[in-house]
Order: C-alpha cells, then sequence, then structure tokens
C-alpha cells in the first residue's frame, strides 16, 4: 500500500469542502472509501481514477501534488529529454548526470533509452561519425518497430534518433510515427509533437539532398503551425522551405525570401537564442 494515496486524496477532498458521500458515491460504498483514506483499504486503478475525475484532477496533476508539489526525478529526466536541443552539449551532460544519480534507471526501458540516446548524441557532437552513434541506439527502433501501437514516450523517442539512420530507414520510422501519431488525435499537445516530427524529418531530408520531399513535409508543418498558432515553429519551417527552394533552384529568389521571412519573424518576437541555431543550422549545411 502506498502510505500517502489515502492521506493525500483526503486533503485534497477537504480542501475543496466536497464529502466522502460525494466523492465514494457509485465508485466505493462509503465505509470502503473511508478505509482508503485512513489507509486500511488498497484501490484499483479504476476506482482511483473515478475518484480523481470527482476531485476535478488529472492523474498528472495528481502526481505532482503527491509529490509535495514538484515533480518525481523520472519526470523531471523525462522533463529535461523532451525539452531538450539534441545539440546542446552541456545539457546532454547534465541529463546524463541525472540519469546516473537516479537509482531505478536499470530495468526501466524508457530512462535507459533516453541514456542512450544522449551518448550517442555526444559521439556525434564530438566526432561527427553517424555510424559509430549510431550503434548505440539501434536496438531502441529494434525494440519499438516490432510494437504494433506507439506510445506517446515511444514517438519522443523515435523521433529524437531519426536522423541517425540512413535515408530509407528514416522513411520508414517516419510513416510509423506518424501512424502512431493520428492514433491521439485531439489528445493533449499532439498537434505540436506532430509539427517536431514534420520538421525534424525536413531536416533529415534535407541533410540528404532530398530537398522536394522535404518541402512537402515542411508545408504540411506551416498549414499546421497556422491552424494551432505555434507562430515560433512557422518560423523555423519558413527558414526551412527557403533552404529547399534555393537548392531546387538555384536563380530564384524566393528561398532568399522566406528565409528573410523567418528570420524577420524571430528578430519581432526576440527569439535571439533560435536565431543563433537556425543562423548556426544554414552555416553547418553550407546554405548560405
Amino acid at each position: 500500500m502506498n502510505i500517502n494515496l489515502g492521506n493525500t486524496i483526503k486533503l485534497i477532498r477537504e480542501n475543496k469542502g466536497l464529502t466522502q458521500a460525494y466523492i465514494s458515491d457509485k465508485i466505493l460504498t462509503q465505509g470502503n472509501y473511508s478505509k482508503f483514506e485512513n489507509l486500511n483499504l488498497d484501490i484499483g486503478g479504476a476506482s482511483l481514477i473515478a475518484i480523481l475525475n470527482k476531485l476535478e484532477l488529472s492523474l498528472e496533476e495528481f502526481l505532482f501534488i503527491k509529490n509535495n508539489f514538484t515533480i518525481t526525478e523520472r519526470n523531471s529526466i523525462i522533463h529535461k529529454f523532451h525539452s531538450l536541443t539534441y545539440n546542446d552539449r552541456k545539457g546532454l551532460i547534465n541529463l546524463l548526470n541525472d540519469i546516473e544519480k537516479y537509482s531505478r534507471r536499470k530495468n526501466d526501458f524508457l530512462i535507459e533509452s533516453i541514456e542512450k540516446i544522449c551518448k550517442s548524441l555526444l559521439i556525434f557532437i564530438k566526432t561527427k561519425d553517424i555510424e559509430n552513434a549510431r550503434i548505440g541506439i539501434n536496438s531502441i527502433w529494434t525494440h519499438l518497430s516490432k510494437r504494433n501501437h506507439l506510445y506517446i514516450s515511444d514517438i519522443y523517442l523515435l523521433n529524437s534518433i531519426l536522423f541517425f539512420f540512413p535515408l530509407q530507414t528514416g522513411r520508414e520510422i517516419i510513416k510509423y510515427l506518424l501512424r502512431g501519431i493520428d492514433k491521439y488525435k485531439n489528445f493533449k499537445d499532439i498537434e505540436k509533437m506532430k509539427i517536431n516530427c514534420l520538421l525534424n524529418f525536413s531536416i533529415f531530408l534535407i541533410k540528404n539532398r532530398e530537398y522536394k520531399d522535404a518541402l512537402i513535409y515542411i508545408e504540411n508543418a506551416i498549414s499546421m503551425c497556422k491552424l494551432y498558432k505555434y507562430y515560433s515553429k512557422i518560423t523555423v519551417c519558413y527558414i526551412r522551405k527557403g533552404i529547399c527552394l534555393n537548392q531546387i533552384n538555384r536563380e530564384c529568389k524566393s528561398g532568399l525570401f522566406w528565409i528573410n521571412k523567418g528570420f524577420n519573424l524571430l528578430k519581432e518576437m526576440d527569439e535571439t537564442d533560435l536565431i543563433i541555431q537556425l543562423k548556426d543550422e544554414i552555416e553547418r549545411l553550407n546554405y548560405k
């Protein structure tokens, strides 16, 4: 039994001014509910979710409250990984240090996969040897490719390792990713995740000089950014659109138009860090 579970529920219920009878109605008998709050009865997951619905709490918010209004050590690692820029050497090292301190990382596929990805990214940053960097994360794709259904954590993992693979494997991964994402239609922040996948695959295609194909994914991302008003993301789309147009037709000036439009919008939004990152991206790819 988790000794804090019932106590936390009781404190929230009392703070909201709700009765045991209201919370337990059609879930548990009031007597059993009282035993649960007083740590004398375990309840099943379905009952817990039903109680949280009565309390108007998501499971995520409840766990945050239960952990004294902080995220757990494990969730902190996951959150940092989701927020990480993959060429951020310092951020990768800090995240690996957090993972090293996390005592329960063994036999945790997600945390162990994040650790492998961070190490592979650092190898690539240091050596630029993508085949050597790929060795550490091949097992992640092998494992996830056998699943009938991708979960949100799987989508984050695959999106982060996409560019390590050869072109044909990358095409397989993006199709697999987009099918998985489509099952989560209307789920929290899934549109942003899809845009991230489209943009990651676009830069993967650009690096492989598949500019016309990249443009298709970029235009799709632009449509989504406009629909959901993701303005910082649309600037990335515009700049990569310009890169593709420049490479498709060197004589055409429209590519420079889109690059300038993206950077001008970033300046208006005072996105200094993103401006530096995208200028570095253009420089590294020799698309001046």
